[in-house]
């Protein structure tokens, strides 16, 4: 409650709550009828947490691009989002890339208070690691991700064609290589030898190579396990 001065002007104080947005204030005369209704804008304060918001803990194949992006939130001391503000991501295991680039991306947050980034994974299998943080905000956040096996998706020939004596084992035995989807060798993919005369062995190489002891048939061929 107020009272109005010699010229019928009343002032007061008014202090905006800690949730951003639109409030308004209400002004009723003691004696009359009427009000007056005030509306003012609560902006956010200055960053000062950034928290994980989704994307951490997921698994895939080395070499790829994870399913879901590193999202994290920056909000001020009273956990408003705070907008426009950058947030540095930086890999901290591993040999992946940010955003199709490289170990490193600089994003601004969203109205809502948000950045994001995508994650391709290194060639290294385990576990790799990614860290987000904003300057002069406190906390750091930290995501993790499970890099797999890289699947088989298709074998090359790596020996040639041999000669020798059928029923006898050749000198040098066929062998191919296992490849994943982009190219890169595809550690312990199973190979199955099948030639027309079913002489047959099954074997799995460490190095991406699958070879097999074979014995001469007509048209041996090679195929995935």
């Amino acid at each position: 409650t107020a009272m109005s001065d010699a010229q019928g002007l009343v002032a007061t104080e008014w202090t905006l709550g800690t949730v951003s947005g639109s409030p308004t204030g209400t002004v009723t005369p003691g004696v009359g009828t009427g009000s007056l209704q005030f509306a003012a804008t609560a902006n956010p304060g200055a960053a000062d947490t950034v928290v994980e918001a989704s994307g951490n803990g997921q698994s895939a194949p080395v070499g790829t691009m994870l399913a879901q992006p590193l999202v994290v939130t920056v909000t001020d001391q009273f956990d408003n989002p705070v907008p426009g503000v950058d947030v540095t991501f930086a890999v901290t295991g591993g040999t992946g890339i940010l955003n199709g680039g490289t170990n490193t991306a600089t994003v601004a947050s969203t109205m809502a208070g948000e950045a994001s980034v995508t994650w391709t994974l290194g060639p290294e299998q385990g576990t790799q690691s990614v860290a987000a943080s904003v300057a002069a905000a406190k906390g750091t956040v930290s995501f993790t991700a499970s890099a797999t096996a890289p699947q088989a998706a298709s074998i090359e020939a790596v020996g040639g064609d041999t000669v020798g004596l059928v029923g006898v084992p050749v000198n040098f035995p066929p062998s191919v290589r296992v490849l994943d989807g982009a190219g890169n060798h595809g550690q312990g993919g199973g190979v199955r030898h099948r030639p027309a005369v079913p002489v047959l062995v099954h074997e799995r190489e460490p190095a991406g190579a699958g070879g097999c002891r074979a014995f001469l048939g007509v048209g041996p061929v090679w195929r995935r396990a």
